[in-house]
């Protein structure tokens, strides 16, 4: 199962839905893509989704997805 890019992103603010990036809120596009870093579409039922690979002009800093170390 592969699970939304932020949620395994180590930068997650865990139960917020924002990370450093987006302290406001995490931006849909970037929330509802999975974590494969090459991952970019497009679906009537979501809208635009894209890996949070490159800095956005809209946020803040230089945080990019970074996958969290597993824990188990």
């Amino acid at each position: 199962m592969m699970l939304p890019q932020c949620l395994v992103c180590k930068w997650y603010l865990e139960g917020t839905k924002a990370c450093p990036a987006f302290p406001d809120g995490i931006p849909d596009k970037y929330f509802k893509a999975n974590s494969d870093p090459g991952y970019d579409n497009y679906s009537p039922h979501y809208g635009e989704r894209r890996a949070h690979t490159k800095i956005d002009p809209d946020q803040v800093g230089e945080y990019v997805y970074n996958p969290a170390p597993r824990t188990r």
